[in-house]
């Protein structure tokens, strides 16, 4: 059984896709590459950094970015980066040990994983 609690530490990430209009304000279909790291609190928030491109184009993202997330008992759940309007669906190993993700956005076509935890948070309990 999965709680936020399950999602505690640094997981890698590296993914691609197509993205197609209109996601990022595009106009015509484009290639998008990402790689670094979330840190999931235990709580539901978190921080992502990450370098983004478009058509091999980096899009100087600032890293650290404010991350959210759901969990439900069944290690299925949401992940959010507001500030860029960016929505996921997720999916926990029961021990927290990794996650797969897949893009939920209109114009969207990614999908990530498995990403593994690579550490565990430093967070004073």
């Amino acid at each position: 059984m999965c709680t936020l609690a399950t999602l505690n530490g640094q997981y890698l990430f590296n993914g691609s896709g197509t993205l197609f209009p209109p996601a990022f304000g595009l106009t015509s279909p484009a290639t998008g590459t990402s790689a670094g790291f979330h840190i999931f609190n235990g709580d539901g928030t978190g921080t992502d950094f990450v370098t983004f491109s478009l058509n091999g184009i980096d899009q100087h993202v600032p890293s650290p970015v404010a991350i959210t997330y759901t969990l439900n008992p069944d290690c299925t759940g949401t992940y959010s980066v507001p500030s860029a309007s960016l929505n996921f669906d997720i999916f926990v190993a029961v021990d927290g040990s990794a996650l797969t993700l897949i893009q939920t956005d209109p114009g969207a076509s990614d999908s990530q994983g498995p990403q593994p935890r690579v550490g565990l948070s430093r967070r004073a309990e």
